[in-house]
């Protein structure tokens, strides 16, 4: 199965081979700050340098995993994000167990990724199983402990699947109203259930992107998206971008929706927020070891409070006045429930909101590398340090 492309063998990644109890290895793109930020906090906690290995060297070198894998280590699958060759190899990846009759018709095999194009999210979803399915069977009889289990990063990254089963674990989640395959569909769909303010989300996205916050009134209808329009030589692409925009001609509505369509969506029920200042709010949670310890409060004026879209972050000290003791020790508890439906997975990072007075709250999300999350600190510690801490028994 690998190469994916004729490169010559690469030899592993410089760097000490530390086999035993504080050994790291973490799969992930070395430029990647997550990858830099995580080594870093090893190094704080005194721990041999992890070694990395990189997934273009898997996905284009033929590198074998197994063969890096300290025993009685630790490993971490890192995000394969922000690397565009990265991004193409897991689109043919996944390409490959898709029958050639149900690609995607403007699907061209090697074509270069624009940046910020949304670009066969479920053909890269296709291909990252490929090799997170791989990974967990290689590595089933190897004496490891994963940081984050090739299962749980699958199931976190199907939108449908995963809600599904925390609401039938007693997780509450938004309403569902399934996956729709046109925006006459999902106009229906909104009909027959009487939801009129709806999320049509990306059913393998991540980051806000092919978000889109869909209000249908009467007379009038409005979609917040991070979603640009492009109309290169007679064809619609779409593109992520970092500012939000405003839709309200039902044409471009309907060229957006039916966009996002072509890869698979997952659409559920708005629920209103709570306010904080002059915004509402939602909360970053990472749960490391089955306690919460690291929350980011994400506020905006607008539905979407993806922090890179320009929203800001908001007091939690001031969050933790204002919420009655009660509500706030429900959430907590919620949190730490859903982490145990993952129990081979060291963290969790999840999406948590409260509906206006705090009456009731949700889980919005699960993140696979839901852990990034610079500055914030729980007991001194960032989320890679408290996660290393928490492996070696120390946190």
């Amino acid at each position: 199965m690998w190469p994916l492309v004729n490169d010559p063998p690469v030899e592993p990644a410089a760097g000490s081979r530390c086999d035993g109890p504080q050994a790291i290895l973490v799969i992930g793109n070395p430029e990647n700050r997550r990858v830099a930020m995580f080594c870093a906090a090893a190094r704080r906690l005194g721990l041999p340098a992890p070694r990395v290995v990189a997934y273009e060297d898997v996905l284009y070198g033929g590198l074998d995993v197994r063969q890096q894998v300290p025993r009685h280590g630790l490993v971490r699958i890192e995000s394969p994000g922000e690397n565009e060759r990265v991004e193409r190899a897991l689109i043919a990846l996944g390409a490959e167990q898709t029958p050639l009759a149900e690609l995607p018709a403007d699907y061209v095999p090697g074509e270069i990724v624009e940046h910020g194009r949304i670009y066969f999210p479920g053909l890269w979803y296709r291909g990252f199983c490929r090799l997170l399915d791989a990974w967990q069977e290689d590595l089933a009889k190897q004496p490891i402990a994963w940081m984050n289990h090739p299962a749980d990063i699958k199931l976190a990254f199907d939108k449908a699947g995963c809600q599904a089963m925390l609401d039938q674990q007693g997780i509450r989640v938004p309403g569902r109203l399934g996956t729709i395959g046109s925006y006459d569909e999902l106009r229906a769909r909104m009909r027959e259930t009487g939801h009129w303010r709806v999320f049509v989300k990306l059913s393998h996205g991540s980051s806000a992107s092919g978000v889109v916050a869909l209000e249908a009134g009467r007379n009038r209808i409005c979609a917040t998206t991070s979603v640009e329009i492009a109309r290169v030589g007679g064809r619609t692409l779409l593109y992520n971008s970092l500012r939000l925009r405003r839709y309200e001609n039902e044409r471009e509505v309907a060229e957006v929706v039916n966009g996002l369509c072509v890869h698979g969506v997952h659409v559920e029920a708005w629920m209103p927020k709570a306010s904080l200042g002059d915004g509402t709010f939602d909360l970053r949670v990472v749960v490391i070891a089955g306690e919460v310890r690291h929350i980011v409060v994400r506020t905006s004026r607008g539905p979407i409070t993806n922090l890179h879209l320009g929203n800001r972050r908001g007091d939690l000290a001031e969050l933790l006045r204002k919420i009655p003791g009660d509500r706030f020790a429900e959430a907590w508890d919620t949190c730490r429930r859903t982490a145990t439906l993952f129990p081979r997975s060291l963290y969790l990072g999840m999406d948590l909101m409260f509906t206006p007075s705090f009456r009731r709250h949700a889980v919005l999300e699960l993140n696979a590398f839901g852990d990034l999350l610079p500055g914030a600190l729980h007991c001194g510690q960032d989320t890679y340090t408290a996660e290393l801490a928490a492996a070696r028994g120390k946190g």
